[in-house]
This record gives C-alpha cells, sequence and structure tokens, in this order.
C-alpha cells in the first residue's frame, strides 16, 4: 500500500501537469497574431526596380467623391494596433484611449 506521502507527491504532481497545460493554453490565446484591417487602399503603381522603390496607393472613390472621411477613420481605427505596445494595448479604454495614442 503506497504510503500517503507517495499519495500527496502523485497528487501534486498532476496539480502541477494540469497547471502547467492552463497556463500553456492561457499563453497561446495571448500569442494570437493581432487582427488585421481589411485592405483599404488599392496600389496604383508598383515598381521596386526604380530608386528608390516607388508604390502608389489610392483610397478610391464613392459616388464621385475621394474617399478622404474614411481613409481617416479608417486609419484611427487601428493607430492603436501599430502605435502602442501589446500590454499598452490590453490596458486600453475609453478613459484613457487619446492620452495613450497621443503619448506613443
Amino acid at each position: 500500500m503506497p504510503s500517503t506521502l507517495a499519495i500527496d507527491v502523485v497528487r501534486n504532481l498532476q496539480a502541477c501537469k494540469t497547471l502547467s497545460r492552463k497556463l500553456s493554453n492561457d499563453m497561446s490565446i495571448s500569442t494570437l497574431p493581432p487582427p488585421q484591417p481589411a485592405s483599404f487602399l488599392e496600389i496604383r503603381i508598383h515598381d521596386p526596380s526604380l530608386q528608390p522603390g516607388l508604390t502608389g496607393v489610392c483610397a478610391g472613390y464613392e459616388m464621385g467623391e475621394w474617399r478622404s472621411r474614411q481613409l481617416a477613420e479608417h486609419l484611427i481605427e487601428w493607430l492603436p494596433e501599430f502605435v502602442l505596445r501589446h500590454s499598452e494595448r490590453e490596458s486600453l479604454g475609453a478613459e484613457n484611449a487619446v492620452k495613450r495614442v497621443i503619448k506613443a
């Protein structure tokens, strides 16, 4: 018959394995790549053979007008994703969003 010490050791090992799996699962969730914005700009010209390379993009037109407002909204929407560290984005809220982006 196993001693109570041996039983406790086995239970602790099982608990450690369970915790390790849980931490691994939690870490894999937090290391997923960030969401990517939908393609917004249309490439009009791309010639990397030039020195320097040349790429021209356009936000396009909607009902005969250039989509400047939509472009500005798109840039503002995705700005935190590009200027803030992951830890800063995690703690981003309505009360500090503007200050954090300005600071970045």
